[in-house]
Protein backbone atom coordinates (compact mmCIF):
# COMPACT_ATOMS: atom_id res chain seq x y z
CA UNK A 1 0.00 0.00 0.00
CA UNK A 2 3.00 2.38 0.66
CA UNK A 3 4.34 1.64 -2.75
CA UNK A 4 0.83 1.98 -4.73
CA UNK A 5 -1.38 3.87 -2.92
CA UNK A 6 -4.86 3.58 -3.00
CA UNK A 7 -8.34 5.58 -4.89
CA UNK A 8 -10.01 8.12 -3.37
CA UNK A 9 -12.52 10.18 -5.29
CA UNK A 10 -13.09 13.08 -2.76
CA UNK A 11 -10.98 16.30 -0.91
CA UNK A 12 -9.42 14.82 1.67
CA UNK A 13 -10.89 15.14 4.98
CA UNK A 14 -10.22 18.01 7.58
CA UNK A 15 -10.22 15.81 10.63
CA UNK A 16 -7.11 13.55 8.95
CA UNK A 17 -5.53 16.71 7.63
CA UNK A 18 -5.20 18.01 11.17
CA UNK A 19 -4.04 14.31 12.96
CA UNK A 20 -2.39 12.45 9.69
CA UNK A 21 -1.78 8.65 10.89
CA UNK A 22 1.95 7.88 10.78
CA UNK A 23 0.78 4.95 8.69
CA UNK A 24 -0.85 7.29 6.49
CA UNK A 25 2.56 9.46 5.98
CA UNK A 26 5.15 8.25 2.96
CA UNK A 27 1.78 6.90 0.72
CA UNK A 28 3.03 6.56 -2.85
CA UNK A 29 -0.01 7.74 -5.04
CA UNK A 30 -0.75 11.77 -5.37
CA UNK A 31 -3.89 13.96 -4.95
CA UNK A 32 -4.98 16.11 -2.45
CA UNK A 33 -4.15 19.07 -4.07
CA UNK A 34 -5.89 21.76 -6.16
CA UNK A 35 -5.20 19.55 -9.29
CA UNK A 36 -6.12 16.61 -7.60
CA UNK A 37 -9.13 16.54 -5.38
CA UNK A 38 -8.54 12.87 -4.26
CA UNK A 39 -6.18 10.17 -4.13
CA UNK A 40 -4.80 8.31 -7.52
CA UNK A 41 -3.31 4.94 -6.72
CA UNK A 42 -0.23 4.19 -9.16
CA UNK A 43 0.06 0.36 -9.14
CA UNK A 44 -1.39 -2.71 -8.38
CA UNK A 45 -0.05 -5.47 -5.94
CA UNK A 46 -0.59 -8.89 -7.17
CA UNK A 47 -0.36 -12.17 -4.73
CA UNK A 48 -0.02 -15.58 -5.70
CA UNK A 49 0.90 -18.83 -4.25
CA UNK A 50 1.94 -20.72 -6.62
CA UNK A 51 0.64 -24.69 -5.02
CA UNK A 52 -2.08 -23.50 -2.45
CA UNK A 53 -5.63 -21.46 -3.24
CA UNK A 54 -5.93 -20.96 0.63
CA UNK A 55 -2.58 -19.12 1.05
CA UNK A 56 -3.35 -16.95 -1.84
CA UNK A 57 -6.86 -16.52 -1.14
CA UNK A 58 -5.40 -15.49 2.89
CA UNK A 59 -3.10 -13.57 1.43
CA UNK A 60 -5.00 -11.17 -0.55
CA UNK A 61 -6.78 -10.77 2.30
CA UNK A 62 -4.35 -9.26 4.52
CA UNK A 63 -3.84 -7.02 1.25
CA UNK A 64 -7.77 -6.38 1.25
CA UNK A 65 -8.17 -5.40 5.04
CA UNK A 66 -5.01 -3.07 4.65
CA UNK A 67 -6.28 -1.20 1.81
CA UNK A 68 -9.90 -0.97 3.82
CA UNK A 69 -8.48 0.80 6.74
CA UNK A 70 -6.60 3.00 4.78
CA UNK A 71 -10.19 4.00 2.61
CA UNK A 72 -12.63 3.92 5.95
CA UNK A 73 -9.98 6.33 7.36
CA UNK A 74 -9.84 8.41 4.15
CA UNK A 75 -13.26 8.78 4.01
CA UNK A 76 -13.59 9.75 7.98
CA UNK A 77 -15.22 6.23 8.97
CA UNK A 78 -12.63 5.09 11.38
CA UNK A 79 -9.93 6.98 13.52
CA UNK A 80 -7.02 4.84 12.53
CA UNK A 81 -6.02 3.16 9.02
CA UNK A 82 -5.43 0.10 11.25
CA UNK A 83 -8.31 -1.94 11.63
CA UNK A 84 -8.30 -4.52 13.94
CA UNK A 85 -9.41 -8.18 13.83
CA UNK A 86 -12.10 -8.44 16.11
CA UNK A 87 -13.94 -5.25 14.38
CA UNK A 88 -17.58 -5.99 12.17
CA UNK A 89 -15.62 -4.74 9.04
CA UNK A 90 -12.96 -6.88 9.39
CA UNK A 91 -15.40 -9.99 10.30
CA UNK A 92 -18.00 -9.24 7.09
CA UNK A 93 -14.64 -9.01 4.97
CA UNK A 94 -13.40 -11.94 6.16
CA UNK A 95 -16.81 -13.56 5.47
CA UNK A 96 -16.64 -11.95 2.16
CA UNK A 97 -12.98 -13.69 1.29
CA UNK A 98 -13.67 -17.07 2.76
CA UNK A 99 -17.24 -17.15 0.68
CA UNK A 100 -14.78 -16.25 -2.58
CA UNK A 101 -11.97 -18.67 -1.72
CA UNK A 102 -14.60 -21.47 -1.33
CA UNK A 103 -16.18 -20.49 -4.75
CA UNK A 104 -12.13 -20.64 -6.59
CA UNK A 105 -11.30 -23.61 -4.53
CA UNK A 106 -14.63 -25.05 -6.17
CA UNK A 107 -13.53 -24.41 -9.28
CA UNK A 108 -9.90 -24.91 -9.39
CA UNK A 109 -9.69 -27.82 -6.61
CA UNK A 110 -12.85 -29.87 -6.58
CA UNK A 111 -13.59 -29.18 -3.17
CA UNK A 112 -14.08 -26.10 -0.56
CA UNK A 113 -11.39 -24.18 1.19
CA UNK A 114 -8.93 -26.25 3.13
CA UNK A 115 -7.40 -24.01 5.40
CA UNK A 116 -9.53 -20.78 6.42
CA UNK A 117 -8.05 -17.56 7.39
CA UNK A 118 -8.88 -18.66 11.08
CA UNK A 119 -6.77 -21.41 10.57
CA UNK A 120 -3.86 -19.06 9.32
CA UNK A 121 -4.03 -16.71 12.37
CA UNK A 122 -3.98 -19.55 14.71
CA UNK A 123 -7.07 -19.09 16.51
CA UNK A 124 -9.44 -21.57 14.58
CA UNK A 125 -11.43 -23.87 16.87
CA UNK A 126 -10.44 -27.32 17.24
CA UNK A 127 -13.75 -28.45 15.32
CA UNK A 128 -12.80 -26.60 12.35
CA UNK A 129 -9.63 -28.51 12.18
CA UNK A 130 -11.77 -31.59 11.54
CA UNK A 131 -12.85 -29.82 9.02
CA UNK A 132 -9.74 -28.87 7.51
CA UNK A 133 -8.78 -33.06 7.57
CA UNK A 134 -12.18 -33.90 5.56
CA UNK A 135 -11.85 -31.15 2.92
CA UNK A 136 -8.51 -32.44 2.78
CA UNK A 137 -9.45 -36.09 2.07
CA UNK A 138 -12.10 -35.08 -0.43
CA UNK A 139 -9.58 -32.82 -2.47
CA UNK A 140 -7.17 -35.52 -2.77
CA UNK A 141 -10.10 -38.27 -3.44
CA UNK A 142 -10.83 -35.63 -6.24
CA UNK A 143 -7.70 -34.90 -7.84
CA UNK A 144 -6.45 -38.70 -7.29
CA UNK A 145 -9.34 -40.16 -9.27
CA UNK A 146 -10.98 -37.85 -10.93
CA UNK A 147 -8.14 -35.55 -11.89
CA UNK A 148 -7.48 -36.67 -15.72
CA UNK A 149 -11.24 -36.96 -16.39
CA UNK A 150 -11.10 -32.78 -15.59
CA UNK A 151 -8.01 -32.04 -17.39
CA UNK A 152 -8.96 -34.26 -20.55
CA UNK A 153 -12.25 -31.98 -20.58
CA UNK A 154 -10.45 -28.91 -20.33
CA UNK A 155 -7.68 -29.69 -22.94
Amino acid sequence: MKETGFFHSGPQIYCNDLRKHPSFLGMKGFGYTDEHPGLRQTGILRVNCVDCLDRTNTAQFMVGKCALGFQLYALGVVESPILQFDSDAVRIFEELFEAHGDTLALQYGGSQMVHRIRTYRKIAAWTSYSRDIMQTVSRYYSNAFTGQEKYLKTH
